[in-house]
This record gives C-alpha cells, structure tokens and sequence, in this order.
C-alpha cells in the first residue's frame, strides 16, 4: 500500500523496468500489448503492470508500434532514472 501512496515501483515493476533496460537494443526488450495480453519477450507481463509503468511516465509507445496490429512499448529516460533511484515524475492536473 505504501508504495502506492510514494510512487515508487513494486518489485514486478522494478524487474520489468531492469529486462527492459537490459534488452532495450534488442526485439525482445519491449511490452507488447494486443487484446488484453502483454508480453516482454516470451515471458507474460501482467497489463496492470504495464498500465502502472505508464502512470509512471516509466515506458513509452514505440514508433514502430501498431505494426501488425498490437502495440510496442519500450523505456524511456524516465524509467532509467527510476532504476537509478530518481523520484518519480510529478504530474500537475491540467486546469
């Protein structure tokens, strides 16, 4: 419950984010997301994961993505710095 309320990234998370980090050169180093299922790689990714880690601004939607009919996701500068121990990003509603 606490790290809902501070932001910082629950264990899956925090794993997703260092496979990503570690295979972000390659095909396998990104979220794949089509009809409900998610995967990195061949490993199944829960979609609340993936869901959470955009909340966290953390991933990003590839360029290359809706090719074939399901989206890519790939980490981004924030979610690096969120592996190197950086707060997460502050978010200000829109007025």
């Amino acid at each position: 419950m606490a790290e809902r309320l501070t932001g910082s990234l629950s264990k899956r998370q925090r794993t997703v984010l260092l496979q990503m980090s570690r295979l972000k050169h390659e095909v396998d180093g990104a979220l794949v997301y089509e009809r409900g299922l998610c995967f990195l790689g061949d490993e199944r990714v829960a979609p609340r994961t993936l869901f959470a880690l955009l909340r966290l601004c953390a991933i990003s939607l590839s360029q290359d993505s809706h090719v074939g009919g399901f989206e890519r996701y790939t980490i981004n500068s924030t979610g690096e710095g969120l592996l190197r121990g950086a707060p997460p990003p502050i978010l200000k509603p829109r007025r």
